[in-house]
């Protein structure tokens, strides 16, 4: 049976560090667990925080060419 959570980032690293604690055979593997489920989400929501930073940052484009 699988259980999913919801947890902040600074939820999750708390729990890393938590379980950095405990000895290495009784921890790494869940460590791992949840370092691979995070890694890609931490990418994706930090990709689509550049690409909206950049549709905002975008110059406008203006009709009828140059100003006079």
């Amino acid at each position: 049976m699988e259980i999913k959570l919801n947890l902040t980032l600074d939820e999750l690293n708390a729990i890393i560090s938590v379980m950095g604690m405990l000895p290495f055979n009784q921890s790494h593997g869940i460590v791992g667990k949840l370092r691979e489920q995070a890694i890609p989400q931490v990418q994706a929501a930090e990709a689509a925080a550049k690409a909206s930073d950049e549709a905002v940052n975008e110059p406008a484009e203006t009709e009828g060419g140059d100003a006079a």
